[in-house]
């Protein structure tokens, strides 16, 4: 009906805008990870241990890790960034790391080309809210 009509041409521009902000926001976490990865060195690693944090589906587990900064013995310890139900991690596994030589409490379990993946996912996200936005404009 023309007023349906009548909402989307309001509607598409505000998910095209808010899609678009979601899309610079996933290019802001890229030049992000960009600059970590470009000055990160690798160690090794262990899962000590499983932070548990709820939420409406249930729990998300996010590895504990401890490692020492290449030339060190202190023992650095440092909570990865992502979580995952079921746990992606076991207590004991050893894992690669990645942290900065001037500051390794900035860490992250290096996990390749998976590094990208939350970026990717902000932006693979903005771009389908913006082209919502955009269909419902033109429709």
């Amino acid at each position: 009906s023309a007023n349906q009509k009548g909402d989307l041409k309001i509607i598409g521009p505000i998910f095209t805008l808010v899609g678009l902000g979601v899309v610079a926001l996933g290019i802001y976490l890229g030049v992000e990870r960009y600059h970590f990865l470009e000055t990160a060195v690798p160690a090794s690693g262990v899962v000590v241990d499983l932070e548990e944090r709820s939420s409406d589906d249930g729990y998300t587990y996010y590895p504990i890790v401890e490692y020492s900064p290449a030339g060190t013995f202190k023992a650095i310890r440092f909570t990865h960034d992502v979580g995952s139900s079921p746990p992606s991690y076991r207590r004991g596994e050893h894992v690669e790391v990645l942290h900065q030589p001037d500051n390794p409490n900035e860490a992250i379990i290096d996990k390749g080309i998976f590094n990208w993946a939350i970026s990717i996912f902000v932006i693979l996200f903005g771009l389908l809210f913006a082209s919502a936005g955009v269909g419902a404009s033109i429709s």
